[in-house]
């Protein structure tokens, strides 16, 4: 196998930064004008929504994945898209986009201040966010439920999770906690994500049916587990230009 030129890289990643910033323009664009309020489903996708349980190796799966398959990967990009749109300060949107924090305007309500942006025009503005990055095609998303926002026949939801032995092994290695520290976050974590998609979608977040994947990391190594998902991804839509970072069926 030949190993790539430093100078292929930089190229490759020059071109993704490009092809996002223009598919970045093109979101904003369509938030700014009077579009419909929901997109048709037929022509979302493809795509992959990656759910995972805090310290699974999510992030590390949706990475290997959008590498292989020439799709960016997007995170926090997609909370700085519904801050612009807001005409907000992407910090702003931190309390409403932290697992832990879903439950802050639920509890509070009528209480907190007018000026800031509750969780539910947050729900729909992400909603409306995903449905054009949809639309876009051949993008990866990584949490914040994309998979029950988008319609399932048009792309692939894959759930990452692990045993809370290894979940507590990751956390601890990412952050440099001490285990218990990490097991008291990692369950944080899990109640306010179950609160959050019971509150949002009337769904269990932990009901295999709602994932066309569900891979375990302490089974199976995650790069082997990304392949997996690769596999499906080629089958599924045997068509589709592995290397089209930027391209897309809507014009």
């Amino acid at each position: 196998m030949t190993t790539p030129s430093v100078d292929a890289i930089v190229t490759e990643l020059a071109a993704r930064s490009i092809s996002w910033n223009r598919m970045r323009r093109r979101i904003a664009a369509a938030l700014a004008s009077e579009r419909p309020e929901y997109e048709p489903e037929c022509h979302m996708g493809p795509y992959v929504a990656v759910a995972r349980q805090r310290g699974a190796g999510g992030i590390e799966l949706a990475r290997r994945v959008g590498a292989a398959l020439g799709w960016p990967v997007l995170d926090r990009e997609v909370v700085d898209l519904v801050a612009a749109h807001l005409h907000v300060n992407p910090s702003m949107m931190n309390l409403l986009d932290k697992d832990a924090a879903n439950w802050v305007t639920d509890v509070l309500g009528d209480l907190m201040p007018h000026a800031m942006i509750t969780r539910d025009t947050y729900t729909h503005e992400l909603r409306r966010v995903f449905q054009l990055l949809a639309v876009h095609g051949e993008v990866v998303f990584l949490g914040r439920d994309a998979n029950f926002f988008l319609p399932h026949e048009r792309g692939l939801s894959v759930r990452v999770v692990a045993t809370i032995e290894d979940r507590i092994a990751r956390v601890c290695s990412r952050s440099g906690m001490d285990k218990e520290s990490a097991y008291d976050e990692i369950k944080d974590a899990d109640r306010a994500r179950a609160h959050a998609v019971s509150h949002a979608f009337d769904c269990d977040v932990e009901d295999p049916l709602y994932y066309d994947l569900v891979v375990n990391s302490s089974w199976c190594p995650i790069d082997e587990l990304a392949g997996v998902v690769v596999g499906v991804c080629r089958k599924r839509w045997p068509h589709q230009n592995p290397g089209a970072i930027g391209t897309s069926r809507s014009g």
